[in-house]
């Protein structure tokens, strides 16, 4: 898989478009590896929160921008609405994080289920989503 996305990256920095044949031929290389969700074990329950929550899973600093989230929750959320939380699945966060806003650090499959269903809107301000892929 290496190999290939390596070449993949080579025919994108050489210049023009891969001709249709050999795009086609470098994709019939590759299989679908699922990014799916188990809709079980996620599926929605319990109660949503009876305040206004904001979920965040992710790292804080680089390409997740959890830091940026948490800036701007402060600043733009928290004024408005004092009751708002926003609750942050991520192990990187530092102690002194600003009012409304918890870092839950790594959770089960089964906490962060319930911090879903209790959330009322997920973000995730990524610049960039490589599901994996570099």
């Amino acid at each position: 898989m290496r190999e290939l996305l390596d070449e993949w990256k080579a025919h994108q920095r050489s210049g023009p478009r891969l001709d249709r044949t050999t795009e086609t031929a470098l994709w019939q290389r590759f299989s679908a590896a699922r990014n799916g969700v188990d809709r079980a074990r996620f599926a929605p329950r319990g109660e949503r929160s009876d305040h206004p929550v904001v979920l965040f899973v992710g790292t804080w600093a680089r390409r997740k921008r959890g830091r940026l989230l948490a800036e701007a929750f402060a600043r733009e959320v928290r004024p408005f609405v004092p009751g708002a939380e926003l609750r942050m699945v991520t192990q990187d966060a530092p102690a002194d994080l600003p009012e409304g806003v918890t870092a839950l650090g790594r959770l089960s499959d089964e906490a962060l289920a319930a911090e879903y269903s209790r959330a009322w809107a997920f973000c995730l301000p990524s610049t960039y989503e490589g599901f994996g892929i570099p």
